[in-house]
């Protein structure tokens, strides 16, 4: 399928004039959406807690905090993974259902899918 790679930004719920603008990797492995702490700070995300996670190299610590993103023209609030080394923004699967969206591997791009609620 290779990477899919979309336009993306990230808000402070609470503060709205602190937005980052850039791209983001999409990974249906991931469950939520993860930021470069060095980012979170700069839109000056409030920590939530601290938490442990597991990533593909292994548990390591994390914190939590909530972010406002923007996808193809939609919005969601979704708590967020704060991690130190992490080179760029990867949006999870939580994120891509809250906007109901749905890679498509063919074009490599997000199209909209219908709401599920079952």
């Amino acid at each position: 399928m290779g990477h899919i790679w979309v336009p993306v930004k990230l808000r402070n719920p609470w503060k709205k004039n602190l937005v980052w603008e850039g791209r983001a990797l999409i990974d249906t492995g991931a469950t939520r959406t993860s930021i470069p702490e060095n980012l979170a700070h700069k839109l000056e995300l409030e920590k939530l807690r601290e938490a442990e996670v597991l990533t593909p190299t292994g548990p390591t610590k994390a914190w939590l905090a909530y972010v406002e993103i923007e996808l193809e023209g939609d919005r969601t609030i979704e708590r967020a993974v704060i991690l130190k080394n992490l080179p760029h923004v990867v949006i999870g699967v939580l994120t891509l259902e809250a906007l109901d969206l749905k890679p498509d591997p063919r074009t490599g791009k997000l199209e909209k899918t219908r709401i599920l609620l079952m």
